[in-house]
């Protein structure tokens, strides 16, 4: 049937006839004798007026019981359906139950309409049957996967912080989705027992198929799953057990992208777009351009002339980058940053350096972790002194839109680009697509200009690159940026070509090629001889010698004090 005729029949449907389903006690005698102890049934109600107004009425059982005490009358007046109160030692299941039988008959009646009949109570009880003989009898275990789904999605807005949350949103939408449509082209409704292997890779396929997503992607939204499974044994007690499939997904192995010392430097040097730089202008007035003003509220100036600091969004989305870039913070880290957040250096005698200092914050992904410690460099201290001047302590750093709003990561991403693109981050790199077994698409393996490819990501990965280039060890990299998995640290840096060009010719086989003395040979080094090199030799070596495990991390800090000690 076509959608405008479908269109058409639901919208006649439901303006002349009135229909929905609710819960209520089926009362055997009068609610005046009985005590808050007492049990009653719980029944769905399925009410109908046709159009001349006469009601229809159709009760189906629950066969569940519950104390008056426990019923919660107002149900309907709340977000979720959760008519049975907590005082009941089983109200999780029996909500669970309740909620299923009344999503069922909600189901069935939308199918008939959309089937172009009218829901008359006589057909949906006849519909309600054949569904119930065409699954098998309902157990604990027997619940409808979309209802339980629902409890799954409340909780994650509930209980998620806003990192988490907007993904597993993103998940939960496409999985119902997806089941919603299986449900309709199969004719049942689908229990979470049906929730298999061969089910996971029928939505991991569909989701390659019609959304074009990457392999790391299509394994996210798989484990999306086994989040649900995770959550619902250990709340519900459900016991469920859902197996992901092994070996569909395979991810292909990429070139790790960062920004370089120099493309950091042409970023800092920048100031084209700046709104005290006349050359904005420019750019203001330009079609390819998306420029606007940002009025940044300046707190505690009385002057009304100084009230308030004017940016322009591509200014402000340069110094972002460069901020993330000498910070390794995440970009939802970086807009929950206040001023009080940044802590100046303390000297011995209590006084404060206002010349240095350290940025203190809790991850927004992970708030459990702990408090999040990186110290300031020039470039982060002047970008928090450029933002932070006239604002208290509990202010934002970084200026909101001009409706009160934080630069969403989407607008960031999209505009960084073009930022990038004019300043001349124009590195060609690779940055392939790959297929669900992990094989490089066609035509995306060339190279392109490394400014389309930037989004705020970039900026954790340069600083963790930066920091490996300076020597810093695993551990301490991994403190200031708050990861815990050595797995997950390990893909936000690989070895370039420079590395091994660094220390390709210092190869050793532990031989003469000629059997002869040669006072040119190259000879071993041990921490001994280093004393003989120049500082910068030296300090080179010892690197490699930390990054090929050759010295522990005490012996390396040790030696490099004494090498930096030998001007």
């Amino acid at each position: 049937m076509c959608n405008s005729l479908i269109l058409h029949r639901l919208y006649h449907t439901y303006n002349t006839h009135f229909m929905g389903t609710t819960l209520s006690l089926n009362f055997r005698k009068r609610k005046k004798y009985l005590t808050s102890t007492d049990e009653v049934s719980v029944c769905v109600r399925y009410y109908f007026k046709n159009e001349n107004g006469k009601p229809q009425y159709l009760n189906l059982s629950t066969g569940i019981k519950v104390q008056l005490k426990h019923w919660d009358e107002d149900w309907d007046k709340k977000k979720k359906l959760s008519p049975v109160k907590r005082g009941d030692k089983d109200y999780i299941q029996k909500n669970i139950e309740i909620g299923q039988l009344k999503e069922n008959i909600d189901t069935i009646e939308r199918d008939i309409v959309r089937e172009g009949d009218i829901p008359y109570p006589s057909l949906v009880k006849s519909k309600y049957r054949g569904k119930k003989i065409q699954k098998r009898k309902e157990t604990y275990k027997d619940v409808h996967f979309l209802y339980m789904y629902k409890l799954y999605e409340e909780w994650c807005v509930e209980n998620l912080t806003p990192a988490y949350k907007t993904t597993m949103i993103t998940q939960i939408k496409f999985v119902k989705q997806f089941c919603e449509d299986y449900q309709e082209r199969n004719n049942f409704i689908l229990l979470v027992t049906d929730i298999d292997e061969d089910f996971i890779r029928k939505y991991v396929i569909w989701c390659y198929n019609n959304q074009n997503l990457q392999p790391s992607m299509l394994n996210k939204r798989m484990r999306g799953f086994s989040n649900f499974r995770n959550w619902s044994n250990r709340l519900h007690k459900t016991n469920y057990n859902i197996t992901l499939p092994t070996g569909l997904v395979k991810e292909g192995k990429f070139d790790v992208i960062n920004l370089t010392r120099d493309e950091v430097k042409k970023l800092y040097e920048w100031k084209d777009f700046d709104y005290l730089n006349d050359n904005h202008i420019k750019y203001l007035r330009g079609k390819t351009f998306e420029m606007e003003y940002i009025t940044d509220e300046r707190v505690g100036v009385k002057e009304e002339s100084k009230r308030f600091s004017t940016y322009t969004n591509f200014e402000v989305m340069k110094d972002i980058l460069l901020f993330l870039c000498n910070t390794g913070m995440r970009y939802g880290d970086m807009l929950n940053i206040k001023v009080d957040n940044f802590r100046y250096y303390k000297l011995e005698n209590g006084k404060e350096d206002r010349t240095r200092g350290m940025w203190e914050f809790r991850m927004e992904k992970v708030p459990g972790k702990g408090i999040v410690r990186v110290p300031s460099n020039r470039i982060s201290f002047e970008i928090y002194k450029k933002y932070s001047s006239g604002k208290q302590r509990e202010n934002y750093l970084f200026p909101r839109t001009k409706f009160g709003n934080p630069i969403s990561n989407q607008k960031f991403n999209k505009h960084i680009k073009k930022v990038c693109e004019v300043i001349g981050i124009n590195e060609l790199v690779e940055k392939p697509r790959f297929t669900i077994d992990g094989k490089v698409i066609d035509g995306t393996d060339t190279r392109l200009p490394k400014y389309e490819t930037i989004s705020s990501h970039i900026g954790r990965r340069s600083f963790i690159r930066e920091q490996i280039e300076l020597g810093k060890n695993q551990r301490e990299i991994m403190y200031q940026t708050g990861h815990t998995s050595i797995k997950v640290f390990n893909g936000y840096y690989d070895i370039k070509p420079s590395d091994l060009w660094k220390s390709g010719n210092e190869m050793y086989f532990g031989f003469d090629l000629d059997d002869k003395k040669d006072e040119n040979k190259k000879v071993k080094q041990t921490p001994k001889d280093i004393i003989n090199d120049d500082i910068e030799n030296r300090l080179e070596t010892l690197k490699n010698w930390f990054l090929q495990d050759k010295i522990d991390e005490v012996e390396y800090k040790e030696l490099k004090r004494k090498a930096l000690n030998l001007n």
